[in-house]
């Protein structure tokens, strides 16, 4: 129970001083300089300020925009990792494939992201095919493409987690004495491998989600997703900024949980108890 309130405060400080360092932190030919005093009234005006006003139908609009694009980005790339990394792990193509997303892995996020973009355009260069648009309007006959480039780090990552816990789980006596009374290999990677891994993955589902909060600015961002992360990146206004900021960590919160539960339905479906 401290430690939690303790979080709790430490995450409040946290979107104050993130929320209000635009209109704080002054850079010149002088330096950067600090406006501390600037700081202040910005939160003495924090109980002054309207919130339900602000929360009107274009707000709802972004933040269920962009609810969507970081839950089923997080569920693409995680359901991806789990089948390579459980199912196709076992043939000998995946350690060409393995090799591959280890050097993707090593190069920074955001330039795989520019680089998706570029291919994106190419694409379109090479066939005519428009498979992503830059406009920022509310089509979304494009928003898959955002979707599959914002779950490129998730998949990356748990992909290298099960991959480990994989090599690792594998080698032990019980999983050696499944194969040696023939069950099936899919049996023996639900029931006995995926079923010892499943709490390594509980674990870092926090990461794999911050990982893929901090490309879901770049994403909605370079390609113009009409999101919450335009409060903070196109609207110069604390209360606005603080508002948006507040709606990503409670989204967060929600697409942690709905996974959570995904996750604990395929467990009650699918391994033996």
């Amino acid at each position: 129970m401290k430690n939690s309130i303790i979080q709790g405060i430490v995450m409040i400080i946290m979107l104050l001083v993130v929320s209000s360092a635009p209109f704080v932190i002054i850079n010149s030919f002088e330096g950067v300089e600090i406006e501390y005093a600037m700081m202040i009234e910005l939160l003495k005006s924090i109980p002054s300020i309207d919130w339900l006003d602000r929360i009107d139908a274009a707000f709802i609009e972004r933040m269920v925009r962009t609810f969507v694009l970081l839950l089923v980005a997080m569920l693409i790339g995680l359901t991806f990792a789990l089948v390579l990394g459980l199912f196709v792990a076992r043939f000998k193509v995946f350690r060409l494939f393995r090799g591959l997303i280890e050097m993707i892995a090593i190069v920074p996020d955001f330039i795989i992201i520019i680089f998706s973009v570029v291919i994106g355009v190419q694409i379109y260069q090479w066939t005519g095919v428009r498979v992503l648009s830059f406009m920022p309007d509310k089509n979304t006959a494009h928003f898959w493409f955002p979707v599959i480039v914002l779950s490129i780090a998730p998949a990356l990552y748990f992909l290298k987690l099960i991959h480990v816990r994989f090599l690792h789980i594998s080698g032990e006596d019980y999983v050696r004495t499944a194969v040696s009374k023939g069950l099936d290999i899919t049996t023996i990677n639900l029931q006995y491998v995926y079923r010892n891994m499943q709490p390594f993955i509980h674990a870092e589902l926090t990461k794999g989600l911050s990982l893929t909060i901090g490309n879901l600015f770049i994403v909605e961002y370079l390609l113009n997703v009409i999101g919450l992360t335009h409060y903070i990146f196109a609207v110069k206004d604390f209360p606005a900024t603080l508002l948006g900021l507040c709606a990503i960590l409670i989204i967060a919160l929600f697409v942690f949980l709905i996974i959570k539960f995904v996750l604990f339905l395929f467990r009650k479906g699918l391994i033996y108890e």
